[in-house]
């Protein structure tokens, strides 16, 4: 039986069949050939089904063929077909049931009878699908067409549906409206000259005028019709729909609001939407629910509102609006939790007092004892400037002593007038806390020169500074790098052949001062290994320097660093100094 005609060309007229052999038949007026095509099940390349329910050509010249069992592409040229047959949904599921084709020159419209209204691109085959939650009045469609607008009509099994595309909403017509039956028939539409749209369904046609059909302007009122108490333990209390205003106690905080519209012509497809402003401020989209339920509200003042939409997309500018106040308990009340703060005041004041006493009189025996520790301690700092310079020069006078017993008398006085000269500069630093710093390095220049001697080696000693790290002159306590070049020459360059060579490189970090020490001498491991009994020598300089690390203000002072340099390369001393 033939459901469906379209005259491709002059040379191909398409026939669309659903009796036993179905399939698309294709005629050639001019040669009067006939070619029959059916579905076959293990060629791809056939129809995709034998039940035909509608042939169509779009504005591309391309054949689109709906049948039971998706839409197949025909390539007239090939003589065969391209299928698309579930469109997203799950292979397992039935392919979809098409009963009508529409072409807009961008999309092809598929109606069909099992999923729906799909929108399907011409040019790169997307889709979408779109079904009652969309707003479709069923997913049962027989139907469409476009009117001049550029609105989609569309029939179903429920009645008819205007589609704006550009918005993507739906408006839909029942037999309220005027519609013979809510129920139409497959494939029974047509379009009129002046742009009329007739539908025919089980009880006859529907002929409708689109410029004529106006959008509802009319808001639709909304109204609770009923609250309810549903916490637990204490029952279900019901209120009127027309009381506005509710007081709870804390323990009554799940409540459950009714609402409905006041639209007698088609309460069907008015939508809601509410909040419990409060709670949460933004509206909740409930479709065509009428009734929602907040459990475990928290003490405090709420509003309920709730708006609707008709079906034109027309919502009531005024919601319906319900107070709500949630008391908390007496705990958490505001008069409760300012008498805790003010016995809790009371109890503070009076341990404060009690404990200001305690501590007036143990201030006064903290500030005798400050003033007895602090004397200790500067009397302990002289102590080890003390314990330093006679150190020094102990090692000095035994270097005069040997020039003496070597009958080098010249050298000797030489060397007696230059240590003179370095000890006056030594004790008069040793009676200041702090010095600066070009004065501890012009006393170890006076050292190195005086070791030198003898020693009778070259030391050369190099003094570097980073100028883009180092803003000039900072305050040292005395004596602190001295012993640190005494111990690089005694056990280190004194040890080694050939000249001795010092580096001291200042550096500053923010407001500390690194002092690397680097010297050439045999290293720290071999000065241990060569030292015996004959000439063992404790590096009693550094030893106490360590202890008046300890001593000089601890805040200034980092820490001491020591590193065997690779090889023979001598010993390398970290000091780090804060201002």
């Amino acid at each position: 039986m033939i459901g469906t005609i379209l005259p491709a060309s002059d040379s191909m007229v398409l026939f669309g069949s659903y009796d036993n052999k179905g399939g698309v038949y294709k005629w050639n007026p001019q040669d009067r050939s006939l070619v029959h095509y059916i579905h076959e099940d293990r060629n791809t390349l056939s129809l995709c089904d034998n039940n035909i329910s509608d042939i169509i050509k779009d504005n591309h010249g391309n054949i689109w063929i709906g049948t039971a069992n998706g839409i197949s592409k025909y390539e007239s040229s090939k003589g065969q077909f391209v299928n698309y047959l579930h469109f997203g949904r799950n292979s397992s599921e039935p392919a979809t049931w098409v009963s009508c084709l529409y072409d807009d020159g961008s999309y092809l419209w598929i109606a069909t009878l099992n999923g729906g209204l799909i929108k399907f691109d011409l040019q790169t085959h997307a889709f979408r699908r779109y079904t009652m939650d969309d707003g479709l009045p069923d997913n049962m469609l027989y139907a469409c067409m476009m009117d001049d607008a550029g609105h989609l009509w569309i029939s179903s099994n429920n009645g008819i549906s205007e589609f704006y595309i550009g918005e993507n909403k739906f408006r839909n017509f029942s037999k309220e409206d005027g519609l013979q039956s809510n129920e139409f028939d497959e494939m029974s539409a047509y379009k009129g000259k002046n742009g009329d749209l007739f539908f025919g369904g089980i009880y006859g046609i529907n002929k409708i005028d689109p410029i004529r059909i106006k959008p509802d302007t009319m808001p639709v009122p909304v109204y609770v019709s009923d609250m309810e108490v549903l916490s637990a333990g204490i029952g279900k209390n019901t209120f009127p729909g027309d009381q506005r205003s509710f007081t709870f106690p804390y323990h009554k905080n799940m409540l459950l609001f009714q609402f409905s519209s006041l639209n007698f012509v088609s309460p069907r497809f008015d939508q809601y939407r509410y909040r419990l402003a409060g709670l949460n401020n933004n509206w909740t989209n409930a479709g065509s629910r009428r009734s929602v339920i907040y459990s475990d509200i928290p003490p405090g003042n709420y509003t309920f509102q709730v708006n609707a939409v008709n079906e034109d997309g027309v919502w009531n500018k005024k919601p319906y609006s319900v107070t709500i106040v949630i008391n908390p308990p007496f705990w958490k009340t505001l008069w409760f939790k300012l008498l805790v703060i003010l016995i809790g005041i009371l109890i503070l004041y009076t341990i404060y007092k009690l404990r200001l006493n305690v501590i007036k009189k143990k201030h006064y025996e903290k500030m005798e004892r400050a003033a007895l520790n602090q004397k200790i301690v500067k009397l302990e700092k002289m102590a080890l400037q003390a314990q330093m310079n006679p150190h020094f020069i102990f090692n000095s006078l035994n270097s005069i002593k040997a020039y003496i017993l070597s009958n080098e008398s010249d050298e000797a006085v030489e060397y007696l007038n230059d240590f003179a000269a370095l000890i006056r500069k030594i004790l008069q630093n040793s009676r200041k806390e702090k010095i600066p710093l070009s004065e501890e390095l012009e006393a170890i220049d006076h050292y190195v020169k005086l070791e030198e001697r003898r020693l009778k080696k070259k030391i050369v000693l190099q003094i570097n500074t980073d100028h883009h790290n180092f803003s000039g002159d900072v305050m040292i306590p005395p004596l602190i790098i001295q012993p640190f070049i005494e111990n690089a020459i005694w056990h280190g360059i004194r040890l080694k052949e050939g000249n001795g060579e010092i580096s001291i490189t200042l550096r500053q970090k923010g407001n500390s001062l690194l002092v690397s020490i680097e010297d050439n001498g045999v290293g720290r491991e071999r000065a241990k290994a060569l030292r015996n009994s004959s000439f063992k020598v404790e590096s009693m300089g550094v030893s106490i320097t360590e202890e008046r690390l300890s001593y000089f203000n601890k805040s200034k002072i980092d820490n001491v660093e020591y590193e065997d340099l690779p090889g023979d390369g001598g010993t390398k001393v970290k000091l780090w100094i804060r201002e």
